[in-house]
Order: structure tokens, then sequence, then C-alpha cells
């Protein structure tokens, strides 16, 4: 399960791939999309989703651990104005304390710049973020990994199905990138379904890489 490098469907990057995720939601129009970034850094994936999606993007709350990192957002990211917000906390604590559901849930969070804090990376995380996604919903990892098959892989994707009936994987071109996708909807369909004409090259890209999960094999780790 070695991704292919030589692939030049697309430049795109991680957060061009991010950033068509509201396409997930055919009915966006009408039913805004209500979002959630965990590990929002100083706003930039906020930003990009406002900006992109517009009115199709109900609500974007961006979470970030580190207040002077969060408070670079004005300057470097995005000034959200309400319904969305910035706020400094755990990724986790905030969840837990989540008084609504998301249609889409993006975790981003990473700890020296190189790997996914432990603690959101359990089953027992996997299970906070289940119910707090609505029937539409979609939770959507960065993980950066070179194949598909080695040990973190292997490991979060066994996590994953612990919790999530449908699960995907998304194959960033030309990066370590993959973006893991996961529902709560047995039959969730898994495709962007169009609409953003700046986001037609991510598009063919994403789909050109977008696979279900691969079963994990004997001895993956929970």
């Amino acid at each position: 399960l070695v991704r292919d490098w030589s692939s030049d469907v697309c430049s795109s990057d991680l957060y061009d791939h991010f950033a068509l995720l509201p396409e997930l939601f055919a009915d966006r129009a009408d039913k805004p999309v209500d979002v959630i970034v965990l590990g929002g850094g100083a706003g930039t994936m906020g930003r990009t989703l406002r900006g992109l999606h517009g009115d199709a993007v109900r609500r974007v709350l961006c979470v970030e651990i580190d207040p002077k990192v969060a408070a670079l957002h004005d300057r470097f990211g995005w000034s959200p104005s309400a319904p969305d917000a910035m706020l400094v906390g755990d990724a986790r604590v905030i969840l837990a304390s989540a008084d609504t559901r998301f249609d889409l849930i993006i975790l981003d969070a990473y700890a020296k710049q190189i790997a996914i804090p432990a603690h959101l990376g359990t089953v027992e995380f996997f299970r906070l973020v289940s119910p707090r996604l609505t029937s539409r919903g979609v939770f959507a990892i960065n993980v950066s990994a070179p194949d598909l098959g080695g040990p973190l892989m292997r490991a979060l994707i066994t996590t994953l199905k612990e919790v999530f009936p449908t699960t995907a994987v998304a194959c960033v071109p030309g990066s370590w990138n993959v973006v893991l996708l996961a529902a709560t909807d047995a039959e969730r369909d898994l495709q962007p379904k169009g609409g953003i004409e700046a986001l037609d090259d991510v598009r063919e890209g994403f789909l050109a890489g977008l696979l279900p999960a691969p079963e994990p094999g004997d001895g993956a780790q929970v």
C-alpha cells in the first residue's frame, strides 16, 4: 500500500485538500456546514474555509492550545466575526464541553511539528468525536506518514474502525500527508460534490488519491 510518488495529478498541498472538505456536503447551500478545527494555529484554515465557501459554511471555530499562537490570528491568519471564533484551549477538553454538534470536525493538531498529540489519537478521543458529529458529519485528520502500510497509519485506521463504520483516505499528491476521513453513517459518500471553480484542480487530485481506508491487517495497535 505504498503510495505512488510519481503521480503528478495536481500540485495541490495539504491545506488545499482541507479547503475542499465543505464540498462533501451536497446540501450545503440549504444547510450550511458547521465546522470546528482542532489545532487552529493562527486561524489560516478558518480564514480559508470562510473565504472560499462563504455562506455555505455557517460557523467556523478554531481551537488552538498555545495562546501566543492564537493571539497572532489578526496579524497572520484570520479576524473572525460572530458566529466564527478563535478559542484557546486543549482540543479534547473543548470538544468534550461543546454543547452542539458539528458537520465537519477537522483535526490538525501537532506536537513539535511532527506528530499528532497522543491523547488525540486514541479510541477514547474518537469516541468523544463520534457523538459530536451530526448525522451527515465527517471527521477529517491530517496525518503525516510516508506510506499507508506503516505502523502509524495502521494504528490510526485500526483505532478509527473501532468507532466509525465508514473510513477513507485521500493521499495528497507530492507530499507525505494523508487526509484520513471517517463518518458515523455507514453509507456516507466521501467524494466532494464540486462547486468552486478555483478548486477544480484540487478536486481532481483529491478524487485521484481517494480510496477506502485499507484493512490494517493482523497486529495493528488500537
